[in-house]
């Protein structure tokens, strides 16, 4: 048990029980019986602690550093300066619900649901880390339902012929395969077997806002390995896989788009472009294993099997639609 002044003048211990790491706060230097009482109540489930919420979130935070991608530590710091002042100084142990109502309240006032929705969610987990015992009860706005654009094989076709030999031509075709910028971004020659493409790397932005490849996909699923097209192969042999800044992508498609007077549609929507084409001609199990896409139940456990004899014909499927 190692103790810790903190530049804030607070001090820490942390400390691992039974295989449990605990992180102890105080703001004050604390003796050894105010350190085995406070360890006492945090293994019960009930902390006594007397920490402003900011700082708890900062702990929070930190805690997950290294289990955490970096681009969801930076998420979690955008949230964390997303809260109130208010909020941030008050103790945890005076948090109730009405107080964590009147934050989403006025968060909402200048945010989308969805964003309000996953404010509230990190709010509830920092003080879950604290108080096992609070059970919140907040009212969030509901979720607005838009539909979203979808791209049918025409606009596809269309965009294609006027964007053709380029490296934007390319990331709209494995788009079409499923493929998020992130993996198409971190993309190298080196993951090319032939007519197959190993999708295990992601492209992503770190806590000082540089992008960096994270040397693992998105989720477990996300690690694959699919069958591509000849044209896909020429491209990737000829143009090279896009390695910039994976945001270039939309403005460069946004550009192609307006040339050719199409609706805007992120390189995003070819994912649901992809889904829509090939849930005609193949299961949903392939489907999930080409889009990298987790489920549970039953079907987590087909995906997991599917056949790499279908592999030709799922991406000729997709590769017909835009001949």
């Amino acid at each position: 048990m190692k103790l810790e002044k903190l530049p804030s003048g607070s001090y820490r211990v942390r400390t691992m029980v039974n295989g449990k790491r605990y992180s102890l706060t105080f703001d004050h230097r604390p003796t050894q019986k105010e350190l085995a009482e406070e360890l006492n109540f945090r293994r019960t489930g009930s902390y006594n602690g007397k920490l402003t919420f900011g700082f708890a979130a900062e702990e929070y935070i930190k805690d997950r550093n290294n289990t955490l991608s970096p681009a969801s530590v930076k998420e979690y710091n955008n949230r964390l300066k997303g809260i109130s002042d208010k909020l941030k100084e008050q103790l945890v142990d005076t948090i109730k619900s009405n107080d964590v109502q009147r934050e989403i309240n006025l968060f909402a006032s200048t945010h989308s649901p969805k964003t309000t929705k996953n404010q509230y969610l990190f709010i509830q987990a920092v003080l879950g880390a604290y108080r096992e015992d609070l059970r919140l009860k907040v009212k969030l706005p509901a979720l607005e339902k838009k539909e979203p654009y979808i791209p049918k094989s025409e606009d596809v076709k269309l965009l294609l012929d006027h964007i053709k030999d380029t490296q934007l031509e390319l990331c709209v075709r494995l788009g079409a395969l499923s493929l998020r910028r992130g993996e198409m971004c971190a993309l190298s020659l080196s993951d090319l077997n032939g007519n197959y493409l190993t999708i295990n790397k992601d492209k992503v932005q770190n806590i000082d806002n540089e992008w960096i490849i994270k040397p693992t996909p998105k989720t477990s699923a996300s690690n694959r390995t699919i069958y591509v097209p000849d044209r896909v192969v020429e491209l990737a042999h000829t143009v090279g896989f896009f390695n910039g800044n994976p945001s270039s992508i939309y403005v460069m498609l946004t550009r192609a788009q307006d040339e050719v007077g199409l609706p805007h549609f992120s390189i995003h929507k070819m994912r649901h472009y992809f889904a829509s084409v090939a849930l005609q001609s193949m299961s949903e199990a392939d489907v999930m294993h080409y889009g990298g896409w987790n489920s549970d139940g039953t079907m987590k456990r087909i995906y997991r099997h599917t056949l790499e004899d279908n592999s030709k014909e799922v991406a000729a499927s997709i590769a017909d639609s835009l001949n």
